[in-house]
C-alpha cells in the first residue's frame, strides 16, 4: 500500500504481525500490538507503534533479540535508535543499576494547561475529595436560563486529554475522571478557574 492512503497503515500492520510470527513471536490477546517470545527463562518483549519497536528482553533472552534483529533486517531497511528516552509524549528514565524506570508525561500536562488556560491553577494533593462542593455535580450546577453557556466542545477535548493521561502515566486520577466524565456532554457554565464555580475539572 501507497504511505498516507487509507489501507497503508492496516497494510503495514499486517506484514509487520507476518514477520515478528516468522521470528516466532506471538501477539498478546490483551494488547495486539505488543508481541512476546518465551523459552524457559528467556523471553523478550517487543512494543509497536507504527513503524517503531520497543525491544526489551532479560540477559538469556539476547540471543533470541538478536536473532530478531538479524531477521528484521534481512527483510526491512531499519536501525537502531539506543535506548529509548521520549515517545508518545513521555519521557522515559531509566536506572538500570538501580532497578528504577519512570515515566512522565510533564511536559504534556503543561501543554494542556496552557491550551485550556489553566496555567495559574493551584496544585493539590489528591485528584478528588469526598465532600464539599467538588465532590459531586449535579443538575443544580447546569445553567440557569440566560446564563452565559459555554460550547460542550473544549470539555470533551479536555477529557481526552484527561484520558490519556490517565492510561499511560497517571492511574490516579481515574476515579476522579470517570465521575467528572458523566458531565461531559452537558453544556456548562463558563468555569472561572480559579474558583468562581465549584467544577471538578480544575481539581482533577
Amino acid at each position: 500500500a501507497l504511505y498516507g492512503t487509507k489501507q497503508a497503515a492496516h497494510a503495514w500492520q499486517q506484514h509487520l504481525k507476518k514477520l515478528l510470527e516468522e521470528a516466532g513471536f506471538t501477539s498478546l490477546i490483551l494488547d495486539p500490538a505488543t508481541y512476546t517470545q518465551r523459552t524457559d527463562n528467556a523471553y523478550v518483549l517487543v512494543g509497536t507503534h507504527v513503524d517503531d519497536l520497543f525491544v526489551v528482553s532479560n540477559t538469556k533472552g539476547r540471543p533470541m533479540k538478536d536473532k530478531l534483529w538479524k531477521h528484521l533486517s534481512s527483510k526491512l531497511k531499519i536501525k537502531t535508535l539506543g535506548e529509548a528516552k521520549w515517545t508518545l509524549q513521555m519521557l522515559i528514565q531509566r536506572d538500570a543499576k538501580a532497578g528504577v524506570l519512570k515515566l512522565s508525561q510533564e511536559a504534556f500536562i503543561g501543554e494542556v494547561l496552557r491550551r485550556f488556560k489553566m496555567e495559574d491553577c493551584k496544585s493539590v494533593p489528591t485528584p478528588a475529595v469526598d465532600a464539599g462542593p467538588e465532590a459531586t455535580m449535579s443538575v443544580e450546577d447546569l445553567p440557569k436560563e440566560g446564563e452565559e453557556l459555554m460550547d460542550v466542545l473544549p470539555f470533551q477535548e479536555l477529557i481526552g486529554c484527561f484520558w490519556w493521561l490517565a492510561q499511560m502515566t497517571r492511574p490516579d486520577i481515574f476515579v476522579a475522571l470517570q465521575k467528572a466524565s458523566q458531565w461531559v456532554n452537558k453544556q456548562a457554565l463558563e468555569v472561572d478557574y480559579t474558583g468562581g464555580h465549584s467544577h471538578p475539572w480544575p481539581r482533577v
